[in-house]
Parts: structure tokens; sequence; C-alpha cells
């Protein structure tokens, strides 16, 4: 039922001669670059700092991701959409699945009807793009069905937790402390099972499933630390510089 739309979506954009421009067209050059001695380490430059020496998104895992799929479906501008299709229902079928092992069928139905509303209110001209403001939305979904499932009892998915909420908040930095703030909760919560469990397997297990999750977080940041480390500013010092002294006006809290 998720998947179909997205097929259908991906057939109709293959009879269209579209050619990616502008934000869309700085995408596909960074796909095209991963693998290569020019592999990005940062995500697509934003309004961050002043033209010409702007900043950019944080990190570079959605290049990474739809690189494999964008070749494998024949390195166009058509495949940079049927890449971020097949991510999309790949998502949906996390969510889905950590959705049964939360509760079942039952719960596994309820979350499909909560896709399927998503789906049709975010529209799929928006969840077919792989422009970085669209690209976290489902992602997002996935970080919080897996953080429900984790405060639920769930300590492996605190892995996905992780992935998931990095994946948002390198791609576009608006993801940025709301990931911080589901990594932290989450996190927080299983080290306390670990510290707490009255059974040793319990203990165990939460323990792994933590040091898991923190090497995965520490592999997927490491483009972004290296960055830093390579370049001159490096990307978070020109992230930081704009957000701790922004050249705009403030709106507000």
């Amino acid at each position: 039922m998720i998947a179909i739309p997205f097929l259908i979506a991906a057939i109709r954009l293959a009879s269209r001669h579209w050619m990616p421009v502008l934000d869309m067209a700085m995408t596909e050059l960074r796909v095209r670059d991963v693998g290569t001695s020019q592999t990005t380490l940062i995500g697509l430059p934003g309004r961050i700092g002043n033209f010409p020496d702007q900043g950019s998104h944080p990190g570079p895992i959605s290049f990474y991701l739809l690189a494999p799929l964008y070749r494998l479906l024949g390195s166009s501008g058509w495949a940079l959409l049927g890449a971020t299709c097949v991510l999309a229902i790949g998502v949906c079928a996390g969510i889905l699945t950590i959705a049964r092992r939360l509760g079942g069928m039952r719960v596994e139905y309820g979350v499909l009807a909560m896709l399927l509303a998503l789906v049709s209110g975010f529209g799929l001209g928006v969840l077919t793009q792989p422009w970085n403001p669209y690209m976290p939305l489902l992602f997002w979904c996935l970080a919080f069905v897996a953080g429900w499932a984790v405060l639920a009892g769930d300590s492996a998915m605190l892995v996905v937790v992780v992935g998931a909420a990095s994946f948002c908040a390198q791609t576009h930095i608006s993801y940025l402390t709301l990931s911080i703030g589901i990594c932290a909760v989450t996190i927080a919560f299983v080290g306390w099972q670990a510290l707490r469990a009255a059974e040793p397997s319990t203990r165990s297990t939460s323990r792994r499933h933590l040091l898991i999750a923190v090497g995965i977080g520490a592999i997927l940041w490491s483009p972004v630390f290296l960055d830093q480390v390579l370049r001159t500013p490096g990307n978070l010092s020109m992230l930081k510089e704009h957000f701790a002294s922004p050249a705009e006006t403030v709106i507000g809290l």
C-alpha cells in the first residue's frame, strides 16, 4: 500500500524529460562525486553566512545513501528521483517493521494509516524529490517511531534512532536540535536500563546496544569532523559562527 504510490510516481517521472537545476543540480553533482577523490564530506550549501562565503548543512549522509541507487538506475536525472523513491519505500518499510515489533499487527496497521495520511499530506511531489528540506521528512518519522520503541523497552532500536536522527540533522540543519534531543533521551534511557536492570542478561544487552549505537553515530559523523580538520575554515566553524553571531535580524525566540 505504501510502495505502490511511489512506484507509480517513479514510472510517471520516467516519462518526463526532467533535468535538475540549482539545488537539485548541486545534489546530483555531490551524488556523482561519492566514491571518487572528490567525495564530499559536508551537506548541501545553505543560507549560512554571507555569499559567496557560505557554509553548508552539516553532513553528506543523503548523498552516500543515494549514490548506489543512482548508479544502479542509470546515473541520470530520473535516476536521482528513482533513488529517492526507493529510499522512501525502504524508510516506510522500516517504520512498519518497528511498529510490528512494538505491538504486533494492530500497531502496525495504526502506523500504516498514519503513514498513508502523511504521504497523502506531504504529497508525492515532495517525497520523490531529493531536496534537502524534503528528504528528512520520512526519516524523522522513522527516528520518532524507533524512539518510541526504545522507551517501550526495545533497546536494539537505539541504533535506528541514532542513524535516522543523524540523517535528518546532517541533511538539514533545522533538525539538529531535534535530533540531539531524541538521541539524548533515548541514549539516557538505555544507559539507565543498563545500570538498573535486575537481570545480568538485560544489562549486558542494553550495554551492547548502547555501544553499537554510539559507534554507529561516530562513523556517521566522521566525515563532518574530518572536513573540520582538513579545511580552514571547516564547515562546523562556519555553522558555529553563523548561529552564534547571525548577520540577519533575530525574529524571536
